[in-house]
């Protein structure tokens, strides 16, 4: 009886490994096609952030392999830098917490850019299907979903351009 009770064991448990290899090979899979997509994403993902008023006009666009920035309304003075793998990095920790699908409803906490008393700004997201941009929010003062993001970009700009 004792022998019949450890075969049985031994079977019941050798199938219970089995299982767990199974699921652990399926979620390493999983996470390898993730990051596959993800880098896919990544390869036509486009940030533009865009701030005017009357007398002031400035633009940042980010992508993985450049960041360019302007402060005319004609392009004439674009300059353009490589973008830091390691700011990208923090870029892409930030994009990946935000439902882009939010951002043209997304309120802003302030609307003085409507008296021009600040500069009015938009957060554009292009992925490689769609393009998400929000309602114009005052400079300096994003909605607290994207504040992280915007602060990211106006940082990144500044860091290239001291260097």
């Amino acid at each position: 009886m004792k022998i019949v009770m450890s075969i049985l064991a031994i079977v019941l448990l050798t199938k219970e490994c089995d299982q767990k290899q199974l699921q652990t090979i399926s979620e390493n899979n999983a996470t390898e096609e993730f990051l596959r997509v993800s880098k896919q994403e990544q390869d036509s993902l486009a940030f533009t952030y865009r701030t005017s008023t009357r007398g002031f006009f400035e633009i940042i666009w980010v992508n993985k392999d450049s960041i360019s920035f302007a402060k005319e309304r004609d392009f004439k003075d674009k300059v353009t830098f490589a973008c830091p793998e390691k700011e990208w990095d923090e870029l892409m920790g930030l994009y990946t917490a935000l439902d882009t699908k939010i951002l043209p409803e997304l309120e802003p906490p302030s609307t003085t850019f409507r008296h021009d008393e600040k500069p009015m700004a938009t957060l554009k997201i292009d992925t490689k299907d769609e393009s998400y941009i929000t309602n114009g929010f005052d400079h300096g003062r994003p909605p607290k979903l994207i504040n992280e993001l915007v602060n990211k970009l106006i940082s990144m700009k500044e860091e290239v351009q001291k260097n």
